[in-house]
Parts: C-alpha cells; structure tokens; sequence
C-alpha cells in the first residue's frame, strides 16, 4: 500500500480503532512542547483526512489540516488544551515518552480569561505589543510585532510569520 495510500481498516469497534489510531501515533506523531501541540506529516492528504474525521467522530478530537510547501507533505495538528486532553484521556499513546510529555504539557497550561488583559486599556504600540504577547505566550508564539494601522505578525519558533 505504502505512504501514499494507507488507509484507517474499516473497524466497527471503538476500542480497536483506538488501538489503531495509538500506534498510528506512536510511530508517526511528535509531540511538541513549542507549540503544544501533537503533529502527524504525512505525504497521504486523504488518510490523513480520514483520521481527522475519525478523531472527530468517535473521540470527539478536534484537529486542523494544513500543508508544509518546503516539505511537500500535509499535516494534522492537535493543539488546544481542550483537545489535547481529549486525546490524551480517550486515545494516548502506548509510548510511554509521548504520554509523560503530553500529560506534562497538559499539566503546565494555564488558565487565561478575558478579563485578565485591559484591552480597551491600550493606548500604544508599545502596550498593544505587551498584552498580545501575553495573550499568545500560552499558545507557543514568542513574537508579536505591531505592524501599520493596528496589525500584528505573530512569530512560531520557527519564525514563520502568522499574519
């Protein structure tokens, strides 16, 4: 079959799609603090696809699709605290490395609420840069740059720019 056409079996019981999908996982998943998010790269776009579907579907997991152009390869993220956790408490991993760094990333999010940040309060580039930063430290960007007309970039620690 091969990287380009894998495919989820067609399994109708929840506990073995589970086992599946954990070692699917296991072998092709990184965890990444940075980000705090868990990343598949694969050349296959519509087995990726069918795996974002079934996450969603039976494990109610969120995941967002994209493509790495300098890689040629598409991407599945699970990121969020709210869908790590799903994850980690309906799927996991039954490598033991990627399930202690994923349960102490979970342990290490923190609590954020609007009401946290005076954000009518800004009056400047210098405090707009200030509580922005904030507010996106907790999602693994390290850079915010203001930019003309009230714009920001946010940088990833890969400084690819996010507009």
């Amino acid at each position: 079959m091969g990287s380009y056409a894998w495919r989820i079996p067609k399994i109708n019981e929840r506990g073995l799609v589970r086992e599946w999908i954990r070692a699917f996982f296991d072998s092709e998943a990184t965890v990444t603090s940075a980000n705090r998010e868990i990343v598949i790269e694969s050349v296959n776009r519509i087995g990726l696809n069918q795996l974002r579907t079934t996450l969603a579907k039976i494990f109610n997991v969120s995941s967002k699709a994209g493509f790495r152009k300098d890689r040629r390869v598409y991407l599945l993220r699970i990121c969020g605290r709210t869908d790590l956790q799903k994850f980690y408490e309906n799927v996991g991993f039954n490598h033991e490395q990627k399930q202690q760094k994923l349960g102490f990333l979970l342990a290490r999010y923190q609590k954020y609420y609007g009401a946290t940040w005076d954000l009518q309060g800004i009056n400047n580039k210098k405090n707009a840069r200030k509580t922005l930063a904030d507010i996106f430290m907790h999602r693994g960007y390290f850079r915010v740059k203001a930019q003309k007309h009230g714009s920001f970039e946010l940088g990833l620690h890969n400084s690819k720019v996010i507009t």
